[in-house]
């Protein structure tokens, strides 16, 4: 007769029966060996079946974990699950100390904007991040921009520039759409117009309210 040899659900033994179809019975193996608890303080005398779980001594695991805290757990076997000591750490960027944060968790996120001083002149407007990667290179920053308007004075009119940020580059001629007033000689009457680039615009004339006045 042939042995079955298949490997059984205890993952370690094979199926000492004689060649059958179905299922196979349960591991049979027996240790005579006593099986202590990962700690090595409580132990299972013999005879131990296969499959019987290792005891546990109740006491804190104690292992030490990557981070360098010991693991809180009881007694266990297997990985000891992420460090759940609570640390203060700052933030991303560097401008708040989070309380409270689990050890095993990422460099916390303030929630705060940026605001750092970028080469193109302008404060950074992303949420906290880590510090000194506001863009991924100063190249790419000079190059495209960092996205927000310029608002650099027009050397047309004087008013803002609302294009998007271009550093080392002159602003662009587009017509201005700024809208300004237009006063009349006196003072007392005004219009709302569209700069267009056009500052030196002609005063609007007076009217009847004018002379009241």
């Amino acid at each position: 007769m042939i042995s079955c040899n298949k490997k059984l659900t205890c993952g370690l033994h094979e199926c000492t029966d004689f060649c059958h179809i179905g299922f196979c019975a349960p591991c049979k193996y027996v240790s005579a060996q006593p099986l202590w608890c990962p700690c090595k303080i409580v132990k299972l005398d013999p005879p131990i079946k296969c499959g019987v779980p290792a005891p546990s001594c109740k006491g804190p695991c104690l292992k030490e974990l990557a981070c360098g805290h010991p693991c809180s757990m009881l007694c266990h076997t297997g990985n000891c699950p992420p460090c759940l000591e609570s640390v203060a750490r700052l933030c991303n960027c560097g401008n708040e100390l989070m309380t409270n944060i689990f050890c095993h968790k990422r460099t916390p996120n303030c929630g705060q904007v940026c605001k750092s001083e970028l080469q193109c002149g302008h404060k950074c407007q992303k949420v906290c991040h880590l510090a000194g990667k506001c863009f991924n290179s100063v190249e790419e920053l000079m190059q495209n921009g960092c996205g927000e308007r310029c608002m650099k004075l027009k050397l047309e009119c004087g008013h803002k520039c609302m294009a998007s940020c271009h550093p080392d580059k002159d602003c662009p001629k587009t017509p201005c759409e700024a809208e300004l007033r237009v006063y009349c000689g006196c003072g007392q009457r005004w219009v709302e117009v569209t700069c267009k680039s056009n500052p030196d615009r002609p005063p609007i004339d007076c009217d009847a309210r004018c002379w009241k006045k």
